[in-house]
């Protein structure tokens, strides 16, 4: 068990979780008050999240966990991805009580090649991403939203074109979208967290999701 992914407090947490390289590190910057909480913690290679962090910025009401990058992690074993991958799975389980929001974060350079790989050549694999929404509003009955980032480096017929993909491929997993439950998942958001596209819009979701749960 990695210590890192022992939370024992109570506390809300809005989590992050993600392939490597989807900018996590990034969005979570973005919510800090104080940015020299997220000093040395965005990396510009895949898997530079290799453990969990924990923000914890007084201005803010709740935390926000980076939980490492599943996936193409750099200098990785398979070994150390299926560890990771099940300390993930162990520690939302853990800590979902405290949990009031999940954004599932994606890249939009990589997500159309990937769709590709996992699902449109062979129909009988999930994409993790996809596992993982299905995961969260099935089995854990957590609410979710999928973060497509790096939209400032697409064009806008291709960003329209993912944003078809993704729905149809949702409806094929049955992961409909729905802002009036409170589990599964709930909206998709394009951004591009770098440059600050349409993360007020995400702000103010994330900030509203908290207030209804924690009134």
């Amino acid at each position: 068990m990695l210590k890192s992914f022992r939370i024992k407090d109570n506390h809300p947490r809005l989590v992050l979780i993600g392939n490597s390289n989807v900018g996590k590190s990034t969005i979570a910057k973005y919510f800090l008050h104080n940015k020299k909480l997220a000093t040395g913690a965005i990396g510009k290679q895949a898997g530079s999240t290799v453990a969990l962090k924990l923000y914890r910025d007084p201005a803010l009401p709740f935390d926000i966990v980076d939980l490492p990058g599943f996936g193409a992690m750099t200098r990785t074993s398979k070994d150390r991805k299926d560890k990771i991958h099940t300390e993930i799975v162990q520690y939302v389980e853990r800590d979902k009580s405290n949990i009031f929001l999940i954004m599932v974060i994606i890249s939009g350079l990589r997500v159309l090649d990937e769709l590709e790989k996992w699902y449109y050549q062979d129909e009988t694999t999930i994409p993790l991403t996809f596992e993982f929404i299905s995961w969260i509003g099935g089995q854990l009955g957590l609410p979710c939203v999928m973060v497509v980032n790096k939209i400032d480096r697409l064009k806008h017929k291709e960003i329209e074109q993912i944003t078809h993909e993704l729905n149809k491929i949702l409806e094929d997993f049955q992961c409909d979208m729905n802002t009036q439950t409170p589990n599964g998942l709930m909206k998709i958001f394009t951004v591009s967290a770098k440059n600050g596209v349409n993360m007020q819009e995400l702000k103010r979701f994330v900030e509203d999701r908290f207030n209804l749960t924690n009134q």
